[in-house]
């Protein structure tokens, strides 16, 4: 988009499509001014003269709005059949209809759901994903013409892409065409695989970066990964969704993973190396001996992204009464320690004499 076209045309300026409400046109600009503004520029004349166009913008289109074209509100509580901005800045001008079969408009944002991994969503996760959206229609680029000769200059503005001084009388910067929305050309020839609308439906491939730590409900927005805009007006944004699913063995709090660990009596006695599963892997664990049942170890580092830890329950095994292998280890490990052993282990395994 030439910078010209944009300085001829307030809407391109904002970023904001024709019809866009009242309030969502002031978002833009109040985005934008902080953005531009000189006190956060650091005295750049580049940036004080775009601050400058945006300020144009706004309130050429807010005289828009005293003269009568009046914005939609957010809630739709007043938009009367046949009363949109596009159609009133045409009875502003008194032009005919556009050549083309569509009018420029942004495209409309795409809200996707992504499921990701218990592992995934605490280690982070790049996710190369297909979406179905409008694209730009790769027969024309977009333009919504069939060739690069089917245009012919603006009938309304005789291809300057801007009409009179309706706002301010002479002297006063003159306004955007209604009719080639500054463009400057008329479609004389449309497309025919697109109809003249410079999109058509098929499937966009987005590579989405989610960083560490997601957890369900986290939203991630990719700004001009949406529906393209007709007649290559800005595209709309991408909302990702993260699900994540839940872990059959790990829980986590915060950016700290909790597990647990089943070992023998005999381990828990004399301590060992033992496998215990994290959200990276499996890892060793080194017990001391005499663990306690129940028992917590901290891994540290081994949470969430490396900033969190790995809590790890560890749980004796309880042997069986019934088993005389049990029964003869507990019985040969109290002739090492003596006869107090064989009592606490009876007693913490229901051991009979």
């Amino acid at each position: 988009m030439k910078r010209g076209l944009q300085a001829a045309n307030p809407f391109w300026t904002l970023g904001v499509d024709v019809d866009a409400t009242g309030p969502e046109i002031k978002r833009a600009f109040r985005r934008l001014a902080r953005k531009y503004h000189p006190d956060t520029a650091g005295g750049d004349p580049v940036l004080a003269t775009r601050f400058k166009e945006l300020s144009d913008a706004y309130h050429t289109i807010r005289r828009l709005q005293m003269r009568g074209a009046r914005l939609p509100s957010d809630t739709g509580s007043f938009r009367p059949a046949g009363s949109g901005l596009r159609a009133r800045i045409s009875g502003l001008f008194h032009g005919r209809e556009r050549a083309s079969a569509a009018a420029p408009s942004s495209g409309g944002d795409i809200n996707h759901p992504l499921t990701l991994t218990f592992a995934q969503a605490a280690a982070g996760h790049v996710a190369d994903i297909n979406i179905p959206a409008k694209i730009t229609c790769d027969e024309c680029a977009g333009t919504g013409a069939r060739g690069a000769t089917a245009f012919a200059p603006c009938r309304h503005c005789r291809g300057k892409g801007h009409v009179g001084t309706p706002f301010g009388g002479p002297g006063a910067a003159p306004a955007f065409c209604p009719q080639c929305f500054g463009s400057g050309k008329a479609i004389v020839e449309t497309c025919r695989r697109c109809g003249g609308e410079g999109r058509v439906k098929g499937w966009r491939e987005v590579i989405a970066r989610i960083p560490a730590g997601a957890v369900t409900g986290s939203r991630f927005l990719l700004r001009g990964k949406g529906h393209a805009g007709a007649l290559n007006w800005p595209s709309g944004d991408l909302v990702i969704t993260v699900c994540v699913a839940p872990h059959p063995r790990l829980e986590r709090k915060g950016a700290d993973i909790y597990g647990e660990a089943r070992i023998p009596f005999a381990t828990a006695a004399l301590g060992g190396l033992i496998e215990a599963e994290t959200v990276g892997g499996m890892v060793k664990v080194r017990l001391p001996g005499g663990v306690k049942s129940p028992s917590l170890l901290r891994l540290k580092g081994r949470g969430v992204a490396g900033k969190g830890d790995h809590y790890l329950r560890v749980v004796v095994e309880r042997p069986s009464a019934a088993s005389g292998r049990d029964r003869a280890l507990v019985d040969n490990f109290s002739h090492l320690g003596g006869g107090g052993v064989w009592y606490r282990a009876r007693r913490l395994f229901g051991l009979g004499r």
